[in-house]
């Protein structure tokens, strides 16, 4: 299982310890985890994207001083970055500065709504690209149990892919379906990251999984207000490549 090294950012003058409960909360109950995930908690701010970067990446350093090389996929370090969604309007003008910082390193983002104890609803986008998958598989491979004890998770792909496509598509889809629990895989023509909040929250899901891809569509939805809409949903992003996780088609 992956070892996890959690940031915990927040924008206030102060923390919000509530907050930091949640977190541990839903960090900590990770089956098969040898050992209790890092925590450190972090300002943001618009004078210290940097610092705040490089205190993410410390800890991925640090964890790794002493540590060969992964031997499988199991053994790996992954940082991993939360911020309360709710919080992350009062800084519309911080979010686009971080998320041009997170393209250049691995971790994964998750935006949680501090109202959600347990992700009853998932919603996967999948649009064939390695960054969708690294998302899907990240998420699953971070958070088993809440991935698999889902009540329900629905799998969008917007795109009618090339037969040469569809074997690897239907593997995919296979493959999923052992992590996340009453899967579901549905085509529909949803466009935009505003598309697939506005699906998630018609259908009731607490979690939208997205890609590396739609960072900076999701950056100018909190930048021009209209994310406020869609404050229900949590969202869950890896930029990495995750090469550990990855499934070959055949």
């Amino acid at each position: 299982m992956a070892k996890l090294n959690i940031t915990i950012g927040y924008t206030d003058p102060r923390p919000d310890q509530t907050f930091i409960n949640l977190v541990r909360n839903i960090c900590s109950n990770r089956p098969l985890a040898n050992d209790p995930p890092e925590i450190q908690i972090v300002q943001l701010a618009k004078h210290n994207i940097r610092t705040f970067i490089n205190a993410v990446e410390n800890v991925r350093e640090t964890i790794h001083a002493g540590h060969s090389a992964p031997s499988f996929p199991e053994d790996y370090f992954f940082n991993l970055i939360v911020f309360d969604i709710k919080k992350l309007h009062k800084a519309y003008d911080i979010i686009p500065l971080l998320i041009k910082e997170l393209k250049g390193i691995d971790c994964a983002l998750l935006l949680l709504n501090v109202n959600t104890n347990e992700f009853n609803s998932i919603v996967l986008k999948y649009d064939g690209t390695d960054t969708t998958y690294n998302s899907i598989l990240s998420f699953a491979k971070l958070f088993p149990n809440k991935a698999k004890n889902v009540k329900s998770s629905t799998l969008i792909s917007p795109f009618a892919f090339k037969r040469s496509k569809v074997a690897a598509e239907k593997m995919f889809v296979k493959k999923v379906s052992t992590y996340y629990g009453d899967l579901g895989f549905i085509k529909l023509p949803l466009d935009s990251v505003n598309d697939f909040c506005n699906y998630a929250l018609k259908n009731q899901a607490d979690l939208l999984v997205l890609s590396k891809g739609d960072l900076y569509e999701l950056a100018q939805l909190f930048s021009n207000g209209s994310f406020r809409h869609f404050n229900g949903l949590s969202v869950f992003i890896s930029t990495g490549s995750l090469s550990n996780f990855r499934i070959d088609a055949g």
